[in-house]
């Protein structure tokens, strides 16, 4: 019984971070619509030179990876021991969300701006994002369950393994960062040179 009332729990969970992450999207879409003209020129502005500096391979490959990780390794671990604090979770869900909403906008704002070809062009351009927004979303999700087991633990008195609880959490901080990683090898030295052949 105790089992199966977990697997309840674990799948509402899921269910309800699904949905935050999905709807995040379509706000994100549905924002570009509703912004003004001069910041949708902004952005196309910004999409075009950066298609151009893909085009004329002026990227900055090593400041991009840098930077890429520096912010990869900092919010994971942020949101890492934002879940041990147990008071995180609006947090948690807050860059979630913040993320996902990014991904829908980008992807509008390319397929805006190059009509039928932006389709593809979006595509590409956000799939290494999904693969790191796929290891947010369980890093967060790991994170809130973290949280909820420490509540159960210390204001509940439930038993848990805290030895095997910390191993598990820590090993899922590592995976995360590691797809996150590779999601970011890809967006930076693999998705311009598809690009560059597209534009």
């Amino acid at each position: 019984m105790k089992q199966y009332m977990q697997k309840l729990k674990t799948k509402k969970r899921l269910t309800i971070l699904s949905t935050i992450t999905f709807l995040s999207i379509l706000l994100g879409i549905f924002y570009f619509s509703i912004i003004t003209k001069n910041n949708k020129e902004l952005v196309a502005t910004s999409l075009a030179e950066f298609f151009l500096k893909i085009k004329k391979n002026q990227l900055n490959y090593q400041k991009s990876l840098i930077i890429s990780t520096a912010n990869i390794t900092i919010t994971s671990i942020l949101i890492w021991l934002i879940g041990i604090s147990i008071i995180g979770i609006p947090i948690i869900i807050a860059t979630l969300i913040f993320k996902s909403f990014l991904l829908g906008f980008s992807f509008i704002s390319i397929v805006y701006n190059y009509k039928i070809p932006g389709i593809l062009l979006g595509i590409i351009y956000i799939l290494p994002h999904i693969m790191k927004l796929f290891a947010h979303f369980v890093l967060s999700y790991y994170a809130i369950s973290f949280s909820l087991m420490l509540f159960q633990l210390f204001f509940r008195k439930k038993e848990y393994n805290k030895k095997i609880l910390m191993k598990r959490y820590t090993k899922m901080l590592i995976t995360s960062l590691i797809i996150s990683m590779f999601g970011t090898m890809i967006e930076i030295f693999a998705i311009p040179a598809i690009l560059k052949i597209i534009i």
